[in-house]
């Protein structure tokens, strides 16, 4: 009878330990963006999103499922509210898997995203993004806030034929002048 007890013990034990192990990776994982995903969505609505915010919670909302870290600049400091002009740094994970075709086709859609929001486009500054081992990319204001205006975004392919005619980054002069884009191994 003792043996059964220490054994039933033992496994409550156990289950409690693995149990609650297992509930709080759970909750993490439900927590937790997806990072490792065969394909990133093309292009996202945010048109419906409430934004009760500046500028800075606008371009927040725009990227929220972008499985992105965001990071916005206002010069050499982190942006606050009402200090314009913006540089926002897009840098996806290392372990997202993606292909070169899906990596133009999602760093094109953010741009366009962001430089058609009337509220946002003139308030940046430039947007750079970075898909690893695919695509790093600038559209600087001078190039992207003229394109969302004359109805220039004419969609990914169109897009990339000149960006990838830059084929370097071109990190000189005023960050509203810095549009290039470069192609990295999983991209040539």
């Amino acid at each position: 009878m003792k043996k059964m007890v220490v054994l039933i013990a033992g496994i409550a034990l156990l289950f409690l330990i693995f149990g609650n192990k297992e509930s709080v990776k759970k909750g993490y994982e439900a927590g937790k963006k997806t990072a490792t995903q065969t394909e990133i969505p093309t292009k996202t609505d945010n048109s419906n999103k409430q934004n009760t915010g500046g500028v800075l919670d606008k371009i927040n909302a725009l990227l929220e499922d972008s499985d992105a870290e965001v990071t916005i600049w206002s010069g050499d400091n982190l942006a606050k509210e009402g200090n314009p002009p913006y540089e926002v740094v897009i840098n996806f994970p290392l372990n997202n898997v993606i292909n070169c075709d899906s990596a133009k086709r999602q760093s094109y859609y953010l741009f366009e995203e962001l430089y058609k929001e009337p509220t946002v486009q003139t308030s940046l500054n430039r947007v750079l993004i970075t898909i690893p081992h695919s695509v790093r990319v600038s559209l600087g204001a001078s190039d992207g806030v003229p394109m969302a205006q004359k109805g220039s975004f004419t969609g990914p392919t169109n897009f990339w034929k000149v960006m990838e005619n830059f084929n370097y980054e071109d990190e000189n002069g005023e960050l509203k002048n810095r549009t290039w884009g470069v192609l990295l191994d999983r991209c040539k």
